[in-house]
This record gives structure tokens, sequence and C-alpha cells, in this order.
């Protein structure tokens, strides 16, 4: 079985045109939140407009007394000048309210593409699990539980690559007699078949397995500790212990050849699928009665 998605069906024929319930945006101007970020921004606005107040005052007075048209010209171009800045206030005021608003709405969008995902987690990864799980503690025949517990590794590392971003690819590897084996893959490339006993690498997987301990990579290049496969082009890797309390079973890992490629939540979307595939793991050597 594998993971798969609801996608929305759409009416046939050309999409409706977009249509609005205000005034249209108007072009992008990024001057505006430049001039947003100058401290005490608003401060500085109401002095600007009370000097050209009080200098449009001045110049008025200057132009009743001395009846020069100059000076009644340099009231007029102050008064022009209250005016133009009341207008920039009020621009970087309406950029901010929109940047407020595209706020709230992205949060309202990732709000329903977080519960979306839990959804299809949920219903096409962790309950298929779950329910192989339960089949297994029920199973007296231990080849048998087996085979199920082979079902359940696969589920995991096909729901990681279908959750996770494109171009993932994922793997379960097994210890077993101080070797880590690598027992189903998935992804546009195929991992290394096992890690080499005694190298680096191995050794390194081994204590990551043992300890219960769970690794992120940002960058592949950049830690010496990490040996990609010679020729791999991926550059980001998570691998989780494979663990139940004194026994460790193996490893799961994702890699992608994105660099920094996995947020948090992919990070505890491994956990979860690494916890499961360990209990699993478990129900193969316990004792079901007959």
């Amino acid at each position: 079985m594998s993971v798969r998605f609801i996608t929305p069906t759409e009416p046939p024929g050309d999409p409706p045109a977009p249509t609005s319930n205000g005034p249209p945006v108007g072009p992008r101007r990024p001057w505006l939140r430049t001039i947003a970020a100058i401290p005490h921004r608003r401060i500085w606005f109401t002095l600007a407009k009370a000097a050209f107040v009080a200098a449009a005052s001045l110049f008025g007075f200057a132009a009743g007394a001395a009846a020069h048209l100059g000076f009644a010209v340099g009231g007029a171009a102050c008064l022009v000048g209250v005016a133009l800045v009341e207008r920039l206030d009020i621009d970087v005021r309406d950029d901010e309210q929109q940047q407020a608003e595209q706020a709230q709405a992205q949060a309202r969008q990732d709000r329903e593409d977080a519960v979306t995902e839990y959804g299809q987690l949920v219903n096409y990864t962790l309950t298929p699990i779950a329910d192989v799980v339960a089949r297994m503690l029920v199973t007296p025949d231990r080849q048998h539980r087996k085979a199920l517990f082979a079902s359940v590794y696969t589920l995991a590392v096909k729901a990681l690559c279908d959750l996770l971003i494109p171009a993932t690819r994922a793997a379960y590897y097994e210890l077993v007699d101080g070797m880590v084996t690598r027992r189903f893959a998935n992804g546009p490339t195929t991992q290394r078949a096992r890690f080499e006993p005694g190298s680096p690498a191995a050794r390194a997987v081994i204590r990551l397995i043992t300890r219960g301990e769970f690794v992120y990579v940002p960058d592949t290049r950049a830690n010496p500790a990490v040996r990609p496969s010679p020729g791999s082009t991926y550059r980001s890797v998570i691998a989780f212990s494979v663990r139940t309390d004194n026994h460790p079973f193996g490893m799961l890992t994702v890699d992608s050849p994105q660099l920094d490629a996995f947020t948090e939540k992919d990070i505890a979307t491994v956990r979860v699928l690494a916890k499961l595939v360990a209990t699993a793991r478990a129900a193969v050597d316990a004792t079901v009665p007959r």
C-alpha cells in the first residue's frame, strides 16, 4: 500500500475571472517600507506638517504685509508640502495594513495546510501502520509477523517520500550482528546497500542506532562526520534510530538534494514514523499466545 493524497477536482472549462470585493491593489512600492522603518516616523511626519503649516502662516503674513506675490507662492508651496506629507503618511499606513492582512491570510493558509497534511499523515500513513501492528500482536507465527513488519517499514519509507519535499528519498536500515544493511528504499535514486563494517560511517551509524539518537545534517559537504556515497548529490539528511528501550533495531533515513531542505515539522514526522517502526519491530520478537 502506498501513501496517496486527495486532490480536489476542478470543474471543466476555463477558470473564472478573478473578482475583488474592494478597490484594486496598487503596484508594490518597496520604498514605502523603507520610510515605514524610519525610527519615530509618525513624530517626524507630525513635525514636518507642523513646520510646513508654520512656514505657510509666515509666508501668508508676509504676503499680506508686503503685498508681494512671491510670499503668496511660498505660502501655497508650504500648503502643498503639508498635503504631500499627509498623503505619504496615509500611503505608508495603508501599506502597513496591507502587510498585516497578508500576514494574517498567510497564517490562515498555513494552518489549513497543516490540518490537511496532518489528515493525510493520519489517514494514509499512521492508520495503516497501526492496523498492521495490531495484526502482528495477535499473530502467533513469527515468520508471519516478520513479513508484516516488512510492510510496516515499506509504508513508512514510502510515506516519507510522499509527505516531504520533492526529490526526497528514504530508506530503512537494519542492524544485525554488527552490520547495518538496507532493507527497503524509495526515491529517485537508491541509497547504499550497507555500511561497510569497521568504516567511520558504519561506526557513526551504529553509535546513533544503539544510543537511540537522531541527527539532522543541513549540509553534508560541510559536516566531516557525514560521508555520502560516491557521486551522491544529496546535501541534507535526517537519520533517526529505530529503537525501543534496550533493543536497537535499525535506522530510518531521509535525504534531499536541496541544502537545508527539512523543517522542524519534517523532523517530527520522521520521529513519529521511526517510533512506529520500532514498535512493529519489537512486535516481531514478542511472545504471542496461540
